[in-house]
């Protein structure tokens, strides 16, 4: 599909059942390009070591390149119904969302920077252990105040 988009003009390729002929659906050059960025960024932008049998999905955190970790982290309550460019995370943590999990769904996608966070959202962060440990720690604290002031 990527040579095919990469070669031609078109947006949609058609999908056929190799059994009989018959049209069993379409791909689109937005389906595959989100797919190889999901792909290029979990194991190489991020240069994500794994070791043994573990693998991302199974573990809290994993390390990667350059001192820094990646972790997985239920959205805090004072963030739900914020986008992350209007929580600003980086500046205001100096950590980076770079995948989201969105409550009911099964996998991890590329995040919306305009979409707004939902309880049950758990957000895919890089940073040191210690801005992440920060980012928690403050999450926590304005969580149990949110908590106290409903």
């Amino acid at each position: 599909c990527m040579d095919h988009f990469l070669l031609s003009e078109d947006d949609e390729l058609p999908v056929v059942d190799a059994r009989d002929g018959r049209l069993a659906g379409v791909v689109s050059r937005r389906d595959v390009l989100q797919v190889y960025s999901s792909e290029l960024l979990r194991h190489e932008f991020l240069g994500l070591t794994v070791e043994g049998d573990h693998t991302p999905a199974r573990r809290g955190s994993v390390r990667v390149t350059q001192g820094l970790t990646l972790a997985r982290v239920k959205t805090p309550p004072p963030l739900v119904g914020r986008s992350l460019r209007e929580a600003n995370l980086r500046a205001s943590h100096r950590v980076t969302v770079v995948a989201i999990r969105h409550a009911g769904e099964a996998e991890d996608r590329l995040p919306d920077p305009d979409r707004p966070l939902a309880p049950g959202d758990v957000l895919v962060m890089v940073g040191t252990a210690a801005d992440l440990a920060a980012f928690r720690q403050q999450a926590g604290n304005e969580a149990a105040q949110w908590r106290e002031s409903k």
